[in-house]
């Protein structure tokens, strides 16, 4: 039997560690809709389908029970294996193969970003021109975290590393 909406986005709230008052807060609504949802007693209006798909990194395909596989534990594989990598540069490679499958993934951009600033900060390993296309894809990468994430510690996280890559990259009035 195929799951509910509800059940769908119960699994990917709790897979963020959410309450339900966080996630509520995340998308503008009360704690009564989201519980409501969870426990098949409503289902979310219509318009509110693409920003929850938005805020999950998922597709409405994946909330409405189309999509054969959660993209969240796709996404969240793909992240494990790039992180355990032994070098920077193959998990920034990795990272971007991923990418190219999950555009707009909020995680993913993230670890990109991460994984990037640490990559240039490497001292002297990446050399011109690479250096400057691996710091526009990473600010490209912040700048789209800022635009698309509601979550203040993910948008406080990007922040930090965006400061951290214009210093990086001598940009001080960037980072200021």
């Amino acid at each position: 039997m195929a799951k509910s909406i509800g059940a769908i986005i119960r699994e990917l709230r709790c897979a963020r560690n959410l309450t339900q008052e966080q996630l509520a807060e995340n998308l503008g609504i009360t704690a009564q809709a989201i519980s409501k949802w969870e426990n098949n007693i409503g289902m979310p209006d219509i318009s509110q389908v693409v920003p929850i798909a938005h805020f999950f990194g998922v597709s409405t395909d994946v909330l409405f029970g189309v999509a054969s596989d959660m993209t969240f534990d796709e996404v969240q594989l793909l992240i494990d294996t790039a992180t355990a990598k032994e070098s920077y540069i193959d998990e920034y490679t990795l990272l971007k193969e991923a990418l190219r499958t999950y555009p707009g993934d909020v995680r993913l951009l993230s670890e990109l970003l991460s994984c990037g600033e640490c990559l240039l900060a490497d001292g002297d390993t990446i050399k011109e021109p690479e250096r400057s296309i691996i710091f526009e894809e990473c600010e490209r990468a912040g700048r789209l975290i800022l635009s698309y994430s509601k979550d203040l510690s993910i948008l406080f996280e990007a922040s930090e590393w965006l400061i951290k890559l214009y210093c990086e990259m001598r940009e001080l009035g960037k980072a200021v």
